[in-house]
């Protein structure tokens, strides 16, 4: 009956720096389109929110191979892409079709949520739902379960 109560616990652990490993792996792969000093960085246009990560796509010159990496990372990671609003007087009028039609040939409509000055992708998990439910609050709730129809006997 211990058991049933102390494994919920000790499989929601987690380690503690399991959100630096994520960190660095986002980073690393956008570090390979660095484009050096005052060109497009990953460490200037790649912040990490609390949803997720924001990429801002401005000053970038190979939209397509980032927007390839951001179909890898958008999986597990809800992507923020800021492109501006693709009007003819922007700096850039082309980088938002551009981002667009990528997004398009590598996801149904359903994981492309459509901003003023954004475009989003939105995880695997959150569309086919469920998805914030992990395995360890699946197991506390059949260990409560468990317990309860001990007590009931």
């Amino acid at each position: 009956m211990l058991f049933a109560v102390l494994l919920p616990l000790l499989l929601s652990i987690e380690p503690h720096n399991k959100g630096d490993r994520v960190k660095a792996d986002v980073r690393t792969r956008l570090a390979a389109h660095d484009e050096g000093r005052g060109r497009w960085r990953q460490l200037s246009h790649a912040r990490q929110e609390a949803a997720g990560w924001r990429i801002d796509m401005h000053d970038l010159t190979n939209v397509e191979a980032v927007v390839a990496t951001v179909v890898d990372l958008a999986a597990d990671h809800h992507l923020k892409l800021m492109v501006g609003e693709g009007s003819a007087r922007s700096k850039d009028p082309t980088l938002r079709p551009r981002v667009e039609a990528a997004l398009r040939s590598a996801f149904p409509p359903s994981r492309i949520r459509h901003g003023r000055k954004s475009l989003s992708t939105i995880p695997d998990a959150a569309v086919q739902g469920g998805g914030s439910l992990k395995v360890p609050v699946m197991l506390m709730t059949l260990s409560l379960v468990f317990v309860a129809l001990l007590l009931l006997r």
